[in-house]
């Protein structure tokens, strides 16, 4: 529901489209532009080599020692799922780029981005590599990589509007797009895991709550038994 309200502010939605471009002419300042050339500055440079991990090959060796490990540490549904996750956001981005061309001239723009920038490819591919190897990590270390590559997807976003591709909202519809895979993904992973729990006791289908009623009452039966045993009148 998200994507198509940020396209339909980012695209008829005057202020919003105003609002859009002024952040995107603010930080292409950081790169020298003139209306006839286009040339990498340092910052320009920096901004490139920060891009860079999000392009397809790149993407493609990260995922895929994520993977190995999760693989490595038995974890073979990890991996699946982050496949699952990376393929299917990026896939429905192109997707939509080309579904949602549209053009977003504004005149005090020196530069425009291209008419199929929603939502941004290089922010999806940033935030799947993001989840993929989150997802497929030991558990001790999910935090420490989920901090660093929250900072990354942000740098990826400022550099695609110190280099002019796309606007805020191309990022926050690319943001849309793997938080709907991630999510989705996730609510099917828990739900075969509740599956297999259920499998694995041998309870009926939808027992979970009722286990986990039996096993607060046994805790309260431990609980009276030790009042009891340590002569509290209150375990009667």
């Amino acid at each position: 529901m998200a994507i198509p309200v940020l396209a339909v502010l980012a695209y008829y939605v005057h202020p919003v489209r105003v609002v859009d471009a002024h952040v995107l002419a603010w930080f292409s300042r950081f790169e020298y532009t003139t209306p006839t050339s286009y040339v990498y500055t340092t910052t320009g440079h920096v901004a490139r080599a920060i891009t860079f991990f999000a392009e397809p090959v790149p993407l493609l060796v990260i995922v895929g020692f994520g993977c190995a490990y999760a693989v490595r540490r038995r974890r073979p549904v990890d991996a699946v799922a982050a496949l699952v996750i990376v393929a299917g956001a990026n896939l429905t981005t192109q997707t939509l780029k080309h579904l949602l061309t549209h053009d977003r001239y504004e005149p005090f723009l020196a530069h425009h981005p291209n008419m199929n920038t929603f939502p941004s490819g290089h922010v999806t591919a940033a935030a799947t590599i993001v989840v993929a190897l989150v997802w497929t990590a030991a558990p001790a270390r999910r935090r420490a990589i989920a901090w660093v590559g929250a900072a990354y997807v942000v740098l990826v976003g400022i550099s695609t509007f110190v280099l002019e591709w796309h606007f805020p909202s191309d990022v926050l519809g690319a943001l849309a797009v793997t938080g709907a895979w991630t999510f989705g993904v996730l609510a099917v992973y828990l739900r075969l895991a509740e599956r297999r729990l259920r499998l694995r006791r041998g309870s009926r289908p939808g027992a979970l709550a009722d286990q986990l009623d039996d096993l607060a009452d046994d805790l309260a039966d431990v609980e009276v038994l030790r009042r009891v045993d340590a002569g509290d009148p209150r375990g009667t």
